[in-house]
């Protein structure tokens, strides 16, 4: 099972106080951060999966501690059960994955794209099939992809290391790289895209939104 948790930040007064949650390192970096919405972005998103840790693994937040892999990708270290969690933001929207298997997501609000962009992000196979689509559903074809893309790179780690997986590519093409990796796909709002990659051809997806001011009170206890 895969579950999604969604936070809208639209509305989020973003509380300095909140940064006491995170560790020095973690508090360090959103520090230098200018944009409201990226330290917005960064500091929920850290939270959320403070609080999902915290939930699953019945432990407290200062029993948890994070590390990156070469590709900078966060991971939970020596939890006491499998735990894989992604992160992704888009707009006004910060979703987290969580699953005991290795897990992708990625949220996208769909922003219109000239022909010139998707030619240079596609691969010739979905650059043609975009091209004949209707121009009311190119849009919805071109992040339908993207998110699948995203969330794939998520799961791997691997970010755009691998050059050979760049560019995103039409459906089949997924589906002849991926190695068993399939994807399910939701929306958040009529303008949001938002994909999950699992290793599981039939796993099941669970939605829920989380309101900000659930995870705080379940941060700040502590295990007995």
């Amino acid at each position: 099972m895969v579950k999604v948790y969604c936070i809208d930040i639209k509305d989020a007064a973003i509380d300095s106080d909140w940064l006491k949650y995170v560790s020095e390192e973690k508090r360090q970096r959103l520090s230098r951060m200018r944009h409201p919405q990226s330290l917005a972005h960064s500091l929920v998103g850290d939270l959320l999966v403070r609080y999902l840790a915290v939930q699953y693994l019945e432990v407290s937040n200062e029993d948890l501690h994070f590390e990156t892999n070469r590709y900078g990708k966060p991971y939970l270290v020596d939890p006491p059960k499998p735990f894989h969690f992604s992160l992704s933001h888009s707009g006004h929207w910060v979703v987290g994955a969580v699953s005991q298997n290795p897990v992708g997501v990625d949220v996208q609000l769909m922003e219109p794209i000239d022909n010139n962009f998707a030619q240079r992000v596609m691969t010739p196979e979905a650059y043609e099939h975009y091209l004949k689509l209707p121009d009311s559903q190119r849009l919805d074809y071109f992040y339908d992809l993207w998110t699948r893309q995203e969330s794939y790179l998520k799961l791997t780690g691997e970010g755009l290391a691998n050059g050979q997986i760049g560019k995103i590519g039409h459906y089949n093409e997924f589906l002849l790289r991926d190695n068993g990796m399939y994807y399910q796909m939701r929306t958040l709002e009529s303008n949001y895209k938002l994909a999950v990659c699992a290793g599981n051809v039939d796993f099941q997806l669970v939605m829920a939104h989380v309101p900000l001011d659930r995870i705080l009170p379940q941060l700040s206890h502590s295990r007995n």
